[in-house]
Formats: structure tokens, sequence, C-alpha cells
């Protein structure tokens, strides 16, 4: 019996990502619009270097094509191919060693360089182990390919191609080998750091002078966001048909935060259209040229400088700017005294690839956000002392900072409520002194692959509500008894060295949401039946045999997933008591026989998933599950299906 349901794979704890080229070629027949074109020589970077970038693109939400030549055939590029690039935005050519021997790669650099001349597609080239005069002079296995094409193919052609790799050559990009001494990691990053601030440039929203009445409207708006207002904000739209709702959110909710975010840099211009340094935000270019001819004001408290590699500023260009309050600048650095400067900043964003720290007595000491995200500072990078004046600190964001082995001291940090070091894949230690901090409200260590456990006295944070552990090495949760009472969210799937979690887990009478799939827990303790605030619990993929008896209490349970438990070999008769159960998936247990008769208890199910297990016979009980709408069985011994479930109108079995 077959039911089709866009969701059933939903509690898979994989990602989809957005595939191009022959990874994906239904999108490319629809006429997908990317926003990035990676040209590549499939032999030299398909699995390395290519692949990293490709990957990091996707993770930031960046639609990008990846096209491997390798495996097309015939002698031209296919409509579907022109559209891919002509569509980008941006392309991103990485010139290797052979790259220059494959038609499909000089083909594609051809028509990108033709979109760059045509219609202004930006071109970001990376010399990948190869210097640009090697590109330029078609120095030595670059000049040997020319001329191998020579003798075979149309000499026009050639010299096109010819042409394409003398004008890539001279573009500005980045040679590998000269960014952090050839390591790769922090080329990923700034290059996805530059793409996403073109990306950003790009998309400006033409306000038009026919929206009467979006001033006012848009005005109001604004004076929520004010900085007077240190919380959040989540904005609707509303109205009748007709008045332009849908055209605001057209491709999801990212689309609609950046009209309104457009729309109101555009209110911002209105302040004065001739002095940006008149106005209060700046951005990009602008941002960039008030310093540069230090032209900064009082009246600017927010300023966004981008993309700025290698880039050096001083105290005499931020000196006039005392009532700044948000500063981010990526790759950036900071030079001189800056003591007394920037007394009012609270936002500090800023991508830094230097070790060294320029900038003597630098004071934030009403600093309440640092993201030093994707940066290549390392444990004792100069910049973490003049940090520790921050003593209003909430939020320390140190994601993908690669370099990272151990967090710094922490005890400074006494208001600090959200700490991030997801994806700080050499991070080995978390400083003790985050057993000081009273605040904490979130700590995400997601995908530290070589964290191997945490300070013990994380277990007894009072006010912790959300503790992401996945993709770590971690062997144990410290859970103090009595504590943690007011976690919310603990996620450890994909933690391999995970085996069990201690009985003192049932002091965590908050928590409602426990994902321990693809971890290594083999059982649950007694104490999961305290756990009554609980609505998710996903053991997916995991070693567990039975569930503990106890779970019955779980009355709030709304979505259990025991899926792809290959060990799993009993259902307990006291899952009947979970009379908020919506979604129970049992699929790919193949050592499943039989579910318990108290199944038909269940009168909140809405999804039983039985598919690839070994059960023979559904309980007639299941005839009571009024609600019950998808039922998969597909793959299963089960060749009765009570009559009243199959005529049951809506349900898909």
């Amino acid at each position: 019996m077959l039911s089709e349901d866009p969701n059933f794979e939903a509690s898979s704890s994989s990602t989809p990502t957005h595939e191009g080229a022959n990874e994906g070629g239904d999108e490319q027949q629809r006429g997908v619009e990317y926003e990035v074109f990676l040209s590549f020589r499939g032999t030299d970077t398909r699995k390395g270097f290519t692949d990293h970038l490709y990957t990091n693109l996707i993770k930031e939400g960046i639609h990008a094509f990846r096209d491997d030549n390798e495996l097309r055939v015939g002698d031209e590029i296919g409509p579907e191919l022109i559209s891919s690039i002509t569509q980008s935005k941006i392309s991103i050519p990485i010139i290797s060693e052979n790259y220059a021997s494959s038609k499909w790669c000089l083909r594609e650099l051809a028509q990108i360089l033709k979109c760059k001349r045509s219609g202004g597609q930006i071109v970001l080239p990376i010399f990948y182990k190869v210097e640009p005069s090697q590109v330029r002079h078609l120095i030595g296995g670059m000049g040997d390919a020319i001329n191998a094409f020579k003798k075979n193919l149309d000499k026009m052609v050639v010299k096109e191609w010819e042409d394409a790799l003398k004008e890539v050559s001279s573009l500005k990009g980045w040679e590998s080998e000269k960014i952090e001494n050839g390591h790769e990691a922090m080329l990923v990053t700034v290059v996805v750091g530059r793409v996403m601030s073109e990306l950003t440039r790009l998309f400006q929203l033409n306000v038009p002078k026919q929206l009467v009445g979006v001033d006012n409207r848009a005005e109001q708006i604004m004076s929520k966001i004010d900085s007077k207002f240190n919380g959040t904000w989540i904005i609707g739209i509303y109205g009748m048909g007709g008045i332009g709702k849908t055209t605001l959110a057209k491709d999801g909710k990212i689309m609609m935060h950046d009209q309104l975010r457009d729309l109101g840099k555009e209110i911002v211009r209105q302040e004065n259209q001739e002095k940006p340094q008149k106005r209060s935000r700046l951005w990009n270019e602008e941002a960039k040229d008030v310093l540069d001819n230090n032209k900064g004001t009082c009246k600017i408290e927010i300023l966004q400088i981008g993309y700025s590699w290698g880039k050096s500023y001083t105290f005499e260009q931020f000196k006039e700017l005392t009532n700044l309050r948000f500063l981010q600048m990526e790759f950036a650095s900071l030079a001189g005294d800056f003591q007394n400067l920037l007394p009012n900043l609270r936002w500090l964003q800023w991508q830094t690839t230097s070790w060294n720290f320029a900038a003597a007595n630098f004071q934030p000491k009403k600093l309440v956000v640092l993201d030093l995200s994707g940066s290549g500072i390392s444990d004792d990078w100069r910049g973490w002392d003049p940090f520790k004046m921050a003593i209003e600190l909430k939020v320390l964001n140190l994601s993908k900072c690669h370099y990272l082995r151990r967090t710094p001291d922490l005890f400074a940090f006494k208001s600090l409520e959200i700490l991030n070091l997801e994806d700080c894949g050499n991070l080995e230690e978390i400083h003790p002194s985050i057993e000081d901090i009273k605040t904490l409200l979130s700590l995400n260590v997601k995908r530290c692959h070589r964290l191997k456990e945490l300070p013990a006295r994380v277990g007894r944070m009072e006010e912790l509500r959300e503790l992401l552990l996945d993709g770590t090495a971690i062997q144990d949760i410290p859970i103090s008894r009595g504590c943690l009472m007011k976690l919310e969210t603990l996620s450890a799937s994909w933690c391999k060295q995970l085996a069990q979690l201690p009985e003192s887990m049932g002091s965590i009478v908050s928590l409602t949401q426990l994902n321990l799939s693809f971890s290594g827990i083999k059982r649950l303790p007694k104490s999961t039946g305290s756990l009554t605030s609980l609505t998710q619990l996903n053991l997916s993929q995991t070693r567990i045999k039975r569930l503990p008896k106890s779970i019955s209490s779980l009355k709030e349970l709304m979505t259990l997933d025991v899926s792809n438990c290959a060990s799993l070999v009993h259902i307990t008769s006291s899952i009947g008591h979970l009379t908020s159960l919506r979604c129970l998936l049992l699929r790919g247990c193949p050592s499943l026989t039989k579910i318990p008769d108290s199944i038909g208890k269940l009168a909140s199910l809405t999804k039983l998933d039985l598919r690839w297990t070994s059960i023979a016979e559904l309980p007639e009980s299941v005839e009571n599950l009024q609600n019950l709408r998808i039922l998969d069985i597909r793959e299963t011994h089960i060749t009765k299906v009570p009559g009243s479930i199959r005529m049951r109108e809506g349900l898909l079995a």
C-alpha cells in the first residue's frame, strides 16, 4: 500500500541543497536563476577546493551552479548551460593547472566574459595554484594546451579562448597561495564573504514614486526598530487582496526581509541625498568613501563597510564618529590609538584574518554583540584582551573560526547570553570560565568535530535554554540533578561517541525538543518519563532496542521518530498513553515485527509510518484512529488492512 506524502522525509537529518548541472538537471531545465556560477576543471579541484567552496556557498543560502564539465559530451555549449551562465549574477572561474586543457572550461570562460562585457556580470577569478602571469602569457601547460588546440580546431575559436585567458588574468581576484600561505579554508571564507557582499550590493530596491503613502508607512515600520529598542520584532504585512502583499513576498522569507531592508535604506538616503556623511546609516561604497576621505560625523550611527581585504583604518578616520553604534567590516584591520573613541559602539561584526591586533587602547565598554564569525583568529590572537573590556556583552559569535582550538577566557563576560561556536572544526576545549556565566541562554557547538567534552558545570547552568551539540565527539552530557530546569532544546544528533544519557536527565522538566538522531545512543534512561514538557523526540538512526515504559508519561509529545533503528525490536504497550501524539515514524526498523494493540488509543495520531519494517499484521485497534490521514505500509509483510481503515475518506494508504 502506498502513501505519497511530501513530508515523509522531513524527519531525516539530511539537509536538502540547491544542486545544479548534472546533479540537478530538472532545476536547470526549468530555467532556474542562479546567483553564482562556478567554472572549474574537475580533475584538479572537483573533490577538494571547489567542493568546499560550493558547500559553503550553499550553507550561506546562496544559490550556486556547480558545473562538472568532465561529464559533458559534444562540442557546443547547450542552451541550458548558456542560460545558467547568463542568468547568474556572479561567475567564479577557478583557474587551475589543467583548466586550459579543457575545451569546456574555455567555452565557459569565453561565455562568462561575454556576459561581463554585455551585461555587467561580476567575475571573480581564483588562480588556484597558478599565477596570473602564467595565465596571461600562456606559460607552461597553459601554452601547451592552447597550441595543441590550434592544430585541430578553428583558429578563430582558439583565438577567442586565448583572449579570454588573457582577459581573466587581468581581473582582480585571488591567488590561492597568497591567502594565509595557501590555507584553503581561509580562501573559502574570503571568497564566500566577498560573494555575500556583492549580492547584498546588487540587490537594490528602486522605490517608485507611484507608491503613494509608502513613505509614511515605512517610517512607521522603521520607528519600531529604533535604536532604543533592544528586543526582537517580527513584522507582518497584511491587507485586502490586490494591494501588493504577494509581490513583496515572492522565492521565500529572505526576499521579504531584503525588500523591507532596502526600503529602509532608501528612507535613510532621503535624510541627505547629497552628503552621505549627514545620514544616520551608511553602507558599502558610501561608507568606504566617508572613511577614506575623513568625512565622518557624529550623525552616523551605523556603518557597514563590507569587503575590504587588506585595508587598514586608523583612529583618525573614526575620531568624529562619536555616536557610532554598529560597525561591520570584512577583512579590514584597525590601527592607531583608539582611546576614548567609539564610546557608544554596541554591535561589532568583524571578519578578520590578522593574528596581530594593531589598535591601541581599544575599549569597547558598551559592546553588546561581538560577531567574529568566519575570522582567521586563533587562541593567541592579540585582540582578546581589549574585548574583555566589554563587560555588558550579551552575544559572542565565533562560528566558523577554523583556527580556534580553545575559546578565550570568558570570565569578564558576566552578562553573556549567547555563545556560538558552530563549525569551529578544530576546537578542542571550552575554557572552564564558562562555568561562571550565570546568564547564558544558548550554547552552540555544532560540528565542532574535535570537541570531546563540556566543562562539568555546564550541567548546572540555571538559565540555559538551548544546548546544541550536533556533530561533536562528546561522550557524555553533564547534567546535574535538579539543574538545567529551564532548558528547552537539547540537540545531539551525529554525536557518534554518545552512548547513553544520565538518569539525572529527568531534571530537565522544561525540555520540549530532544534530538538524538544519528548518535551512538543505545537506550533511554527510565527518567525520560519525567520530561513532561517534551513535544519532539527524535531517535532516528540510533542503536536503541526498545523504548522505556516511562515514555507513557510524555503527555505533550507530538512527534516520535524512531525510524531507521536497525536494533529496535519492541514498542512498549505504554505508548498508548501518548494522547497528544500526532506523528509516529517507525520506518526502516527491520527487526520490528509487531506494534502493540494499544496503538489504537492514540486519538490524535495523523501519521503512522511502518515502511521497511518486518510487521506482518496490523492490530484491529487501528480502526479506532479516527484522525489518521497517512498510513505507510510499503515494503512490509502486511497483506490485510481493516476495511474501515481502507475505505476511510481522506486516508492515504
